[in-house]
């Protein structure tokens, strides 16, 4: 594991944004120097990993740890299927790609996640779990 994403010392922390999990899924926040890191997975089932960074000012400059919408900088031909719409009252950005990643951006809240679906089940249920989330002001 790199420097940069180490292990939560206080693993009892819920899922980002009040998200349900499916059975056996358990979130693990990690810790990050400039997002907040954490992955949602069980054994044989799909991995999710997201990200949540800071959303910057219009027009101002980009640092590290702000947040970029991965959904929306895909390529067009690496991509299945692109979708955006308004979901709790907020903006998400869903891009399915060639390779089977899927990317589920909430530009408003700062957050990013992405999962490798091995099958059309894992993308069900990461669509399921990932559209669970619920940004607010302590979403992240």
């Amino acid at each position: 594991m790199s420097d940069r994403r180490k292990r939560s010392e206080n693993p009892e922390h819920g899922p980002p944004g009040g998200m349900q999990l499916m059975p056996g899924y358990k979130h693990e926040k990690m810790r990050g120097y400039d997002t907040a890191p954490g992955t949602i997975s069980k054994p044989d089932g799909v991995e999710i990993h997201y990200d949540v960074g800071e959303v910057p000012k219009p027009g101002g400059a980009l640092h590290g740890g702000h947040f970029v919408d991965r959904a929306r900088a895909v390529p067009r031909g690496e991509l299945r299927w692109y979708k955006e719409m308004k979901l709790h009252d907020r903006p998400v950005h869903l891009a399915y790609t060639q390779g089977r990643d899927l990317l589920v951006a909430y530009p408003e809240s700062g957050m990013n996640f992405s999962a490798r679906a091995k099958s059309d089940e894992e993308l069900v249920d990461a669509l399921l779990m990932i559209l669970s989330y619920a940004p607010g002001p302590d979403a992240g």
